[in-house]
């Protein structure tokens, strides 16, 4: 089954984001000797925030996306790059925040994690 995509009408561009490296380590302490180090996955988990400034057709669109497209948040979307741009799975970790700014726009935060 192929993941839900950004939709084309929200933007790409955001106000900020950081950069999710994430802890891809697993550490094993055996009875002797020195700890195990080992990757855990080919791309590491990593949580960031977006925030996206949106017109109020867009913010009803991210709205509808986020409720029905990904199941209000349980599914993992793709077209959405970090702030390397590099191209990533998404998923929600909590519903976006959507608020009105002062300049007639409204501020869209996401809380998002990377899915390997």
């Amino acid at each position: 089954m192929t993941a839900p995509q950004w939709p084309a009408t929200l933007p790409a561009q955001k106000l900020g984001d950081r950069v999710p490296l994430g802890d891809n380590i697993s550490r094993f302490t055996p009875d002797e000797g020195p700890d195990i180090i080992r990757r855990t996955a080919t791309i590491p988990a990593g949580e960031t925030e977006m925030t996206f400034a949106l017109s109020r057709p867009q913010a009803q669109t991210l709205a509808d996306f986020f409720t029905t497209d990904l199941m209000d948040g349980a599914k993992a979307f793709t077209g959405l790059v970090d702030a390397l741009d590099r191209a990533r799975r998404w998923r929600f970790l909590e519903p976006p925040v959507i608020q009105r700014s002062n300049n007639g726009l409204w501020d869209a935060t996401c809380k998002l994690e990377v899915v390997p």
